[in-house]
């Protein structure tokens, strides 16, 4: 039997013969496509091109700490000569932001000295002496606005040396300073600061264990500061905290600060808001009162905002009565505010006096 011939070798099929009505096309295809060109490389910017009023702007954004020590002054030679010499960025220092930074009254002198003795404001909490004021005085003489919190180791002598340095001083706040402790020393603010416009004084005072500061309204020194700060003629906006000003001292400056438009008064316990007192202060635009343990004095009120006239009314001779207790430490936790009464204008019928008796927040009504 003949044998049968070997089978033919077949190829296997490529892929493109795999697939089913497969269709080549020619590389002239792909060639006259036309792809979009690729995007164009973002030119990079030389900052040191920036317009020098638009490299300040930039650089007024960063607070005072973090121009001396941050960053900025090592992104190029340029922007670090601006922070060195530029007075322009220290005209308003404020170094509230780190007051336990260590070294910040060291930081605070420098920036003092770069303003060039054009240091319009300055802000500072919790560090500073009589030296440091002194310093700040001689070197700042076109100073308008001094704040300061927490100094205790300012002392009277201090501040008045100070002080007398200040004679463009508009704005002058002083929270928890308790080294000033001379009420007197506010009459020669009057005296050498005649432009006066915006006084805050805000301090702790010991209180009883029930949370109220013991309020004497016949002391005979209870209006001293009040009649000091009646000397502030062009005085605009008012700030007080646990003062012990009686009517008659409230009553001297309201006439004679004819210009008055924000009064605040809080925790002054010897206030009593008689119709007398009432009519007194109604000329005053925006006025807050409250009487009494009012828990946050650090709030702080746009002079363009509408603010609540509130008082405590008949209230002040029951919180005397109940205040006759011994003295501890003052907190500020222990001022939380007690009930809130409206003036007649509001037409609030006493009625509804319940629902305005508030924990730690407030209601507020517009005259």
């Amino acid at each position: 039997m003949p044998s049968l011939p070997p089978p033919v070798a077949v190829p296997p099929l490529t892929l493109r013969q795999r697939r089913k009505g497969a269709i080549s096309l020619h590389l002239d295809v792909f060639l006259a496509y036309h792809y979009p060109p690729p995007p164009p490389v973002p030119e990079e910017r030389d900052w040191l091109d920036l317009p020098l009023d638009a490299t300040l702007s930039i650089l007024q954004r960063l607070d005072h700490v973090e121009l001396l020590v941050g960053g900025v002054a090592g992104a190029c030679r340029s922007w670090r000569r601006l922070t060195r010499y530029e007075p322009a960025l220290w005209r308003h220092i404020d170094m509230r932001p780190y007051p336990r930074v260590v070294g910040i009254e060291e930081f605070a002198r420098e920036a003092v000295l770069r303003s060039e003795g054009l240091c319009e404001s300055f802000s500072a909490d919790e560090f500073g002496d009589d030296d440091f004021l002194l310093f700040l005085a001689q070197q700042a003489p076109s100073l308008r606005s001094l704040r300061l919190e927490f100094f205790y180791k300012v002392t009277n002598e201090g501040f008045v040396e100070a002080i007398r340095k200040f004679p463009l001083l508009e704005e002058l706040e002083l929270r928890n300073c308790h080294g000033i402790k001379d009420p007197r020393v506010f009459e020669l603010v009057a005296e050498v600061c005649p432009g006066m416009k915006h006084f805050r004084h805000a301090i702790y005072r010991s209180t009883s264990s029930w949370g109220y500061y013991r309020y004497d309204i016949a002391r005979p020194d209870n209006n001293v500061e009040a009649l000091a700060i009646a000397g502030m003629h062009k005085l605009r906006s008012l700030q007080l905290f646990m003062n012990t000003l009686t009517n008659e001292g409230l009553a001297a400056i309201i006439d004679n600060c004819p210009d008055l438009e924000l009064l605040d008064l809080r925790s002054c316990g010897n206030i009593v808001m008689d119709e007398a007192m009432r009519t007194k202060c109604a000329r005053i635009k925006r006025k807050i009162i409250r009487l009494r343990n009012f828990e946050d004095d650090g709030e702080d009120f746009e002079v363009g905002s509408r603010i609540s006239f509130c008082s405590t009314c008949g209230m002040s001779e029951y919180f005397r009565n109940l205040n006759k207790k011994d003295t501890t430490t003052d907190s500020e936790d222990n001022y939380d505010p007690y009930c809130y009464y409206l003036s007649d204008d509001d037409e609030i019928n006493l009625e509804e006096h319940g629902r305005m008796t508030l924990g730690k927040s407030m209601q507020r009504y517009n005259l």
